[in-house]
């Protein structure tokens, strides 16, 4: 079984006083962070994990809310917004609609 994480950045400019850009960490192919066991996520991200709930499950995998140390970020992993996103590049576009909503953000 799999188990994904969903990490998001929301940009917020006080002087505006609104949100500004939801990104949503990825890999290389804008996949969610994706590992056989959450110890090797754990590994993966210097042990700055912290682990939230389990938002969704499959058959193949399970789906968690997570924060990490914005300065943890490993190299294959980036930040992309949402709004660069499409359901045709992103295979996991579904379920991060489902976190965001989930998170009651308007989209």
């Amino acid at each position: 079984m799999n188990h994904k994480l969903f990490i998001a950045k929301l940009d917020f400019k006080p002087e505006l006083n609104r949100h500004q850009d939801l990104s949503i960490l990825l890999s290389k192919d804008l996949s969610l962070p994706t590992a056989k066991s959450l110890t090797k996520f754990r590994e993966n991200f210097n042990n700055q994990l912290k682990l939230g709930k389990i938002f969704f499950e499959t058959p193949d995998a399970k789906y968690y809310f997570a924060i990490i140390t914005p300065n943890q970020i490993p190299k294959n992993y980036s930040y992309i917004k949402f709004s660069n996103l499409s359901e045709n590049s992103t295979p996991d576009y579904k379920i991060i609609l489902k976190a965001i909503k989930i998170l009651g953000y308007k989209i």
